[in-house]
């Protein structure tokens, strides 16, 4: 399992994207997380609600 998000974060990883957002709603269908990924060397993933995404991505990229 896996493999499909593997070659997609490679794929990511091999564009020059500092980060990925993995997207998936839990058992009820309900979207209210995603997993934010860095990627690279010291890739780790941070679960971030929807709706401080902005607010999260605004600290990661405050020159966007």
């Amino acid at each position: 399992g896996g493999g499909k998000m593997n070659n997609q974060l490679k794929k990511a990883f091999n564009s020059g994207a500092s980060y990925a957002l993995v997207v998936e709603a839990d058992e009820q269908g309900v979207l209210d997380q995603v997993k934010l990924r860095q990627l690279g060397d010291e890739s780790s993933t941070e679960q971030v609600p929807v709706q401080e995404l902005l607010s999260k991505l605004k600290l990661l990229y405050p020159n966007a």
